[in-house]
């Protein structure tokens, strides 16, 4: 068996209704814990049964802040805080597979040293088990404008680049208006200027 070297690049990253802040991450994974579930029990004959597990589960990441944005990652997070919430989450484009599930939303630490990137780490407490699937993305067949606009329908894949929005229909189908726009897999914003896809927002 060859080497499979994955990276966490070029992914996803949606809470709620399909707002996604993947340009805002630079570190982002799910993790399980556990602990023991009773007490190890020792038999009349000598037998040991160890105690059983619980399993939790956690999204995680870190974030650059982005207070001057009201609709940023850390104003959804105070707004939505102690909510649960729908997420989705893909390392990457190209293989990975889809993590998805509900979690519980907390406020998270703003500012710090002056005149640098700022940085949050964050953690949500996952409902349960996630799901974790291969191929469940379907193909993005629309665009809403926004601050980031967002794709249709809901779980779809995020189009690889600005050509693969080619194949996007989008919404509204006017010019969209000063500062709407979608990010594309690769990180690239893209506005539909009235008759075709172009790259960044719109003017």
């Amino acid at each position: 068996m060859t080497l499979v070297d994955s990276r966490v690049r070029k992914g996803e990253l949606t809470f709620g209704a399909d707002t996604t802040f993947a340009c805002q991450a630079t570190n982002v994974h799910v993790t399980p814990s556990y602990d023991d579930d009773g007490d190890q029990v020792e038999t009349l004959c000598g037998d040991v049964v160890p105690p059983g597990k619980k399993e939790s589960w956690v999204i995680a990441g870190t974030s650059v802040q982005d207070f001057d944005d009201p609709q940023g990652f850390l104003t959804y997070c105070f707004e939505n805080r102690t909510t649960t919430q729908a997420f989705t989450w893909q390392p990457n484009v190209e293989g990975a597979p889809e993590w998805s599930g509900d979690c519980v939303i907390v406020a998270l630490e703003e500012g710090g040293d002056v005149n640098t990137r700022n940085t949050t780490d964050w953690e949500f407490d996952v409902s349960g088990t996630p799901t974790r699937a291969y191929g469940s993305g379907t193909p993005a067949t629309g665009a809403t404008a926004g601050t980031p606009g967002s794709f249709t329908p809901s779980g779809a894949t995020v189009p690889a680049d600005l050509a693969a929005l080619s194949t996007v229909t989008a919404s509204p189908t006017t010019a969209w208006t000063t500062g709407q726009y979608v990010v594309t897999a690769d990180s690239v914003h893209a506005h539909w200027d009235g008759a075709a896809w172009a790259t960044g927002d719109a003017p």
